[in-house]
């Protein structure tokens, strides 16, 4: 999967995927050095709905890695597996081991 550089919120080489759905509209993806959060209890959540406002449905997707950027602004990313020591090491570096 690909992502347009200005969707990239962290300069690490990983980070959460976050999809924001907007009603009627096409998906939006993001990815940011901190998890998307609930929209009622603000938990930081890794993968599962988060909540809706304003029409915008938020999800969070898990950890991506992502890889080298593209001359078109591009980049690529890789899901990390859930549960693999690769998710609980980036994790750990994001300062967020309880979400493992």
């Amino acid at each position: 999967m690909f992502i347009d550089i200005d969707r990239v919120d962290t300069f690490t080489t990983v980070g959460f995927l976050i999809e924001r759905c907007p009603q009627g509209r096409a998906s939006i993806w993001s990815i940011s050095d901190r998890p998307a959060h609930t929209n009622r209890s603000r938990e930081p959540r890794l993968r599962g709905w988060c909540g809706e406002t304003n029409n915008v449905s938020i999800y969070a997707r898990g950890l991506v890695q992502l890889g080298i950027a593209t001359p078109n602004g591009r980049v690529r990313i890789t899901r990390l597996r859930k549960g693999s020591e690769e998710e609980r090491e980036a994790l750990e570096l994001l300062s967020y081991p309880d979400l493992a």
